[in-house]
């Protein structure tokens, strides 16, 4: 194996290679899949303009949802590989409803479409040369700019992550890594179905119901690169994650340019460098290894995106907004409640459109039913994986004034001073929101765009009453979020985007002047040569330079804070970092049998398996401490036997007498790793199946030899 992020390649530059294969994989996969649905489309009269791509040097053009009813507007690369991604968890599940290796499958499918993306890019190299060479400097500019910001978006978080292991968390990164290694061991990307191992031993033993979409979708799209040798699966896992965390504001960005078309293509490189770590959703997700809600919400942000804009608003498009709903479940509960949200948004709007009552009703109807099913269809799989919709926290009683505190800590949470966020964000999004209302026609807004935000902050204070309001159904809403502010938070991301995209886009007005368009190119008309103009020219482009290198100031100047915060996170959670065991995990590597079982402490240092490649007896996600089945509690009781069996022989040695009977079922090498003061480097026995090897990083390492 490659030793990409492993004890003994702990530098930042291997954390790049890991990313840049992962990436070189899913940018493969997209202009595969977005070659054969042009060629499938190549009958219709359906073209892609210039305007209909995705860049920051276009016009990304909203779809005309007036002139066509049908929804039959045409799909960019981004929503497009979006769709297809879910399609392919979508695969994997269908596969194994009927009885085969889904995550083989799927994977066997996203191989084959990448090829043939390599393919095409190889034979599009000359045209896109001539494109580039023939290009005018007021295209290549954004371009190269917004380039340039995803290479420095890309080794800002990798810097930030550079000595975690795999993910910066020790409890919700471990679930992670536990996830997503037994869905690629066992081919089944539903959790419900995935035995966690050592049936024979500790009995039958399931993981219990978990949003696995995510883990499925790495194990199809990245995992063959770990069961190939060519990255270690730790390098996968971190890789995502940091290609999740660079990636979100720039799905910010895509979001708001397709709904505000017109914008400056500078006001959306602003926005990126602002989100990057001044939002408090994505920073949020990364002290805690949130991986699974942060890849789900920058993998839906195109089709939420899309689905306001209309695509499902169409009966005969229903029943696949319906299955669609599923599948956002499947990925995450909070991304289901989102989807389900937009897509009553949209069907409220369309109704609202149409003066017909009788159109009205049947679009209110179809989405009621479209709901109805995605809703069926999330029941289905709890129940088909023995899972439970429990929210973590337990409801209050309702009082008015348990409900305001309760909104008072969502407001507290988005505007936290500890995350830079006050006292001057609130009244940018207060005047972002004022703006979109008054510019509307300025900006060349919908009423539908302007009121989404507002739509976005209301299902927000839903979902954070709903653990004092004694509403039926409703603890649902907020157990999707696990009722934690934070969490819920991530509805308004999209929305707190646009309202400070309005103030930017405003500030640039007032120096252009009316005779500029909001594309930023002066307006042809007779005063375009006179001295005002050229003041008027010189005034904006000195307002857009200045917004852009004020945010991209700011995003500097919160990099020391961005590794500050994540240190007191590390600190809180014993957070494994390479620096403080990569002498034992070097060790590991070089002097342990592949074949090898690690016995350690539970909750300490938990990232053995995928860092090292030797299968650990015990892992968060298998045995974590609000679920203790038999299975579990054997598991646990084995172990803290044994450690503690070591613990007394080391001091008073037993070389007659054997202390790990026990582990004679397992028929393998075995490795014990004891948190320890010993500084011995000499081995010797210390019952007759366990030898004393060393010590490491705080660890004593036992080995365990049948007699």
């Amino acid at each position: 194996m490659f030793p990409l992020s492993t004890p003994t390649t702990s530098g930042l530059w291997a954390d790049w290679l890991s990313a840049l294969i992962v990436l070189a994989g899913l940018c493969a996969f997209a202009l595969g899949v977005f070659d054969l649905w042009r060629r499938l489309r190549a009958g219709s009269e359906v073209r892609c303009p210039k305007s209909e791509v995705p860049g920051p040097a276009s016009e990304v053009r909203s779809p005309n949802l007036d002139a066509d009813a049908e929804g039959r507007t045409e799909l960019d690369r981004v929503t497009l590989a979006a769709y297809a991604a879910l399609g392919l968890v979508g695969l994997s599940v269908a596969v194994m409803l009927a009885g085969g290796p889904g995550i083989p499958v799927a994977q066997a499918v996203f191989l084959g479409v990448a090829a043939w993306g390599v393919v095409r890019a190889v034979t599009s190299a000359p045209r896109v040369w001539h494109s580039w060479t023939s290009a005018t400097p007021a295209d290549l500019g954004p371009n190269a700019a917004f380039a340039a910001a995803a290479c420095w978006s890309l080794w800002f978080w990798a810097d930030a992550f550079r000595d975690h292991v795999a993910l910066p968390a020790m409890t919700d990164g471990i679930v992670h890594t536990a996830l997503y290694l037994r869905i690629l061991e066992a081919g089944a990307p539903t959790l419900g179905r995935v035995p966690i191992g050592f049936a024979g031993i500790f009995g039958t033993h399931l993981f219990g119901f978990y949003p696995t979409g995510t883990h499925a979708l790495m194990a199809i799209a990245s995992g063959f690169w770990g069961q190939w040798g060519v990255v270690s699966h730790a390098g996968i896992l971190k890789a995502w994650f940091t290609l999740a965390m660079a990636a979100s504001p720039f799905a910010l960005f895509f979001v708001a340019r397709r709904l505000m078309p017109r914008m400056p293509w500078w006001v959306g490189l602003a926005l990126v460098f602002v989100a990057m770590p001044g939002f408090r959703f994505p920073v949020e997700v990364a002290h805690e290894g949130g991986a699974s809600r942060l890849l789900a919400h920058v993998l839906m942000a195109p089709i939420y995106a899309d689905v306001l804009l209309g695509r499902f608003e169409n009966l005969r498009w229903q029943p696949l907004a319906a299955v669609l709903l599923g599948l956002a479940f499947l990925m995450h509960p909070g991304a289901f409640v989102t989807l389900a949200a937009l897509l009553a948004y949209a069907a409220i709007w369309s109704a609202a459109s149409d003066a017909r009552w009788r159109v009205r009703l049947v679009g209110a109807a179809g989405v009621a039913v479209t709901l109805a099913i995605g809703a069926l269809l999330a029941v289905a799989l709890l129940e088909w994986n023995a899972g439970v919709a429990v929210a973590r926290d337990a409801a209050r009683p309702f009082s008015w004034t348990a409900l305001a505190s309760r909104l008072q800590q969502g407001w507290t949470t988005l505007f936290d001073a500890e995350y830079g966020m006050s006292p001057v964000m609130p009244w940018l999004v207060t005047a972002g929101l004022a703006l979109l209302a008054i510019r509307r026609k300025a900006f060349g807004l919908t009423w539908r765009v302007v009121g989404f935000p507002f739509w976005m902050a209301l299902v927000a204070a839903v979902a954070l009453s709903a653990q004092v309001v004694p509403l039926p159904g409703l603890r649902l809403l907020g157990g999707a979020f696990y009722d934690e502010a934070p969490r819920v938070i991530e509805l308004l991301y999209e929305a707190i985007g646009l309202s400070l995209a309005a103030v930017a886009w405003f500030a640039w007005s007032l120096a252009a002047g009316p005779d500029w368009i909001a594309g930023g190119q002066a307006a042809r008309d007779t005063r375009e040569g006179g001295a005002g103009s050229r003041h008027r020219r010189i005034a904006a482009n000195f307002v857009a330079a200045g917004l852009v290198l004020g945010t991209l100031g700011y995003q500097q100047a919160r990099g020391d804070w961005v590794h500050q915060h994540l240190s007191h996170w590390d600190r809180q959670f014993h957070t494994s970092r390479i620096s403080r065991l990569q002498a034992l995990g070097t060790w590991i590597e070089q002097h342990t049998e592949r074949s090898a079982i690690l016995f350690y402490q539970p909750f300490d240092a938990e990232i053995w398996e995928a860092w090292t490649g030797r299968r650990g007896i015990f892992m968060y996600g298998e045995c974590d401490v609000p679920n203790d089945p038999p299975p579990c509690h054997a598991r646990k009781t084995l172990v803290n036997a044994r450690l503690n069996a070591l613990r007394e022989t080391l001091t008073q040695p037993t070389p007659a007498v054997r202390c790990l009977t026990e582990v004679d079922r397992f028929g393998r090498p075995g490795y014990f790793l004891l948190l320890s003061p010993t500084a011995s480097t000499e081995a010797f026995p210390v019952c007759s199946d366990a030898t004393y090897l060393t010590t490491l990083d705080g660890h004593a390492v036992f080995a365990y030899r049948r007699p």
